[in-house]
């Protein structure tokens, strides 16, 4: 991992969407009101689905302004599924855009399973899982030429500090 070749921008702004997490974390470890640290539980878990949702949004942006559009193939109605050049196929660009929804359909499934039932300690999981799963995608995405070579360097360090708030809230919850 070597920050110094992030975009001096795209490293100060990761890092200060650090804040809502590391906040909200405090907040659950420190206050003694359950019903604050509830509170303070569900904003975090809210913003963990946003920046999920952001996440893969990135991919949707890069399969836009990205190679692979140009090298779409156009089917053929007389050649579909002959094996030939008219078969359609998934190109990058669209397996990229299809894997960018999933962050957000998993961030919105996790908050509906907290407000279902309420246990924080699952949801928590299940998004130190998904920013994980998250960070895969991102390599694929850099290993196949999709998104730069610093983008992996820069998710690396975020997907590391993100970890860490949401693993003190659940280490709380836990206690």
């Amino acid at each position: 991992m070597d920050l110094k070749r992030v975009p001096l921008a795209a490293l100060v702004l990761g890092s200060l969407g650090l804040i809502p997490f590391y906040l909200t974390a405090l907040g659950v470890v420190l206050l003694d009101d359950p019903a604050q640290a509830s509170f303070l539980l569900l904003i975090q878990l809210v913003y963990a689905a946003v920046i999920a949702s952001f996440l893969g949004a990135v991919h949707w942006g890069l399969a836009m302004a990205n190679l692979g559009w140009e090298n779409q193939r156009r089917p053929d109605p007389a050649r579909i599924n002959d094996g030939g050049d008219g078969t359609p196929r998934v190109e990058p660009a669209t397996r990229q855009m299809l894997a960018s929804v999933g962050p957000a359909l998993a961030g919105w499934s996790l908050l509906i399973l907290f407000h279902l039932f309420r246990l924080g300690w699952l949801e928590l999981i299940g998004f130190i899982a998904l920013f994980w799963m998250i960070y895969n995608g991102d390599r694929r995405a850099v290993r196949f030429g999709l998104a730069p070579d610093w983008y992996l360097d820069l998710r690396l360090a975020l997907t590391v500090l993100v970890s860490i708030p949401l693993l003190m809230s659940l280490l709380r919850l836990l206690a």
